[in-house]
């Protein structure tokens, strides 16, 4: 019989829990203006040696908090020329000097910008050999060299101020098959890796989660410390007669800062932070509806993506045509879909120790504002050029508020109060802006 895996959680320690602080949900009384606004909950507990914060909702009023310049104050990547025209933006890497170093995705090698938008460098290139990439998917910038990550062979290049190749190391092996590695700056000397494992168990169905695990690496000398705790990875659903990426599936995010690693699973709204010795330190939990995935969501998937397909196989005589969308519709009335939206998406850490966390977006019709800053977005605008919202989280732990990027932003770093993104437009055209963080 075929079993029904589901995925593995990492739940608190267990033990008791000793209150050490509380901030009511509500304040009583009230003011000379009437009642008192309610006042978001907050909570710290400890139990095991492991910190818990949990809140019930964000501390900001309505007319309080951060906010993002609309226009950029740098940009890089020109369109018009093809020496610094970018393509499927993996990563970026803000230097020290003002410019950026971006993973060039589209011809996999990094392109070093100098502050000035110019194009001083371009290290790597495609392929197998020293220096050379297959899958190009992570850009670091550590001290004076530049570290391109290779997802694919698993491989981390170190490039020297000149551009040159210094050195390569790849990570300590791990049970099964590696399919890609994901990494992020953790400290100064540090770097969290995420490395998902492939799903071998043919026999498997329902849904489920990629094995993975996570480690804190040394970079300059390869070292790498194991966290403690399970990593489930992306999704996948697997019927009878096929499997494939699960539609609003959640995946495994992580981000770093000070030498510590923060990982969210995706299923629920709790975030695990990883001191250096890769032991769990503290929990962080907020409290966020359930965003259930309906038939509605489910039908408006299937349209755009029979839409996509439709579109990509336009070149082909009609008879054909109709003969694949209608093998796909067929197999989409079997696949399976999960109950609710993942609880986050895409974690970031800033130098002051806030946390930001993506609210998840479904790229569809329920992720498209009316309006931003003012102006008009409508449902007419394509989804990457809506704006993403993102969750901040103090370095207690305590839920803030909410900060909305601009539209067709998709952020990537955060420097002191400088947001660096990739800009998308309606044409696709990418290219790399910094905005300005109001506090």
């Amino acid at each position: 019989m075929a079993r029904n895996p589901s995925p593995r959680r990492a739940g608190p320690p267990p033990g008791p829990g000793l209150i050490v602080g509380i901030l009511v949900a509500v304040v009583a009384g009230c003011t000379d203006d009437g009642p008192a606004p309610p006042v978001a909950a907050f909570a710290a507990t400890d139990s095991a040696g492991t910190r818990i914060i949990a809140s019930g909702g964000p501390m900001w009023a309505d007319d309080e908090g951060w906010s993002i310049a609309p226009e950029p104050d740098a940009e890089f990547g020109d369109a018009t020329d093809p020496a610094g025209a970018l393509h499927r933006v993996a990563a970026l890497a803000p230097l020290p000097d003002g410019g950026v170093a971006v993973a060039n995705g589209g011809s996999n090698e990094v392109i070093v910008f100098d502050p000035e938008g110019a194009v001083r460098d371009r290290l790597g290139r495609e392929g197998d050999g020293p220096g050379e990439f297959r899958w190009l998917n992570g850009v670091l910038a550590r001290g004076d060299s530049i570290v391109g990550v290779d997802g694919s062979r698993l491989r981390f290049s170190v490039f020297d101020p000149s551009g040159a190749l210094a050195r390569e190391f790849s990570l300590d092996p791990v049970p099964g098959q590696p399919t890609g590695i994901r990494a992020v700056a953790a400290g100064s000397s540090e770097i969290g890796v995420y490395r998902e494992v492939a799903f071998t168990d043919k026999s498997a169905t329902g849904i489920i989660r990629l094995p993975g695990d996570v480690a804190i690496v040394d970079w300059a000398g390869g070292r790498s410390v194991p966290l403690e705790g399970d990593f489930p990875g992306g999704a996948i659903f697997a019927i009878p007669d096929g499997m494939g990426t699960l539609p609003f599936g959640a995946d495994l995010h992580l981000t770093g800062a000070d030498g510590r690693v923060l990982v969210g699973a995706g299923e629920r709204p709790e975030i695990r932070e990883y001191g250096a010795d890769g032991d769990l330190v503290r929990l962080i939990r907020w409290g966020a509806p359930t965003r259930p995935v309906g038939e509605s969501l489910q039908r408006e998937w299937k349209e755009a993506q029979l839409a996509s397909m439709e579109e990509e196989l336009s070149s082909l005589p009609a008879e054909a045509r109709q003969g694949a969308l209608q093998k796909q519709r067929d197999f989409q009335e079997r696949m399976l879909f999960p109950s609710s939206l993942p609880a986050h998406g895409r974690l970031l850490a800033d130098p002051g120790g806030n946390l930001w966390v993506q609210r998840y977006r479904t790229g569809l019709s329920d992720d498209t504002p009316t309006s931003w800053q003012g102006k008009r977005v409508g449902p007419e605008a394509p989804p990457d050029a809506t704006p993403d919202r993102w969750w901040v989280f103090d370095p207690d732990g305590r839920w803030l508020g909410e900060v909305v990027t601009p539209p067709g932003l998709r952020l990537e770093v955060i420097v002191d109060d400088a947001l660096w993104g990739v800009h998308r437009d309606a044409f696709g055209v990418e290219t790399i802006r910094r905005h300005r963080l109001v506090r």
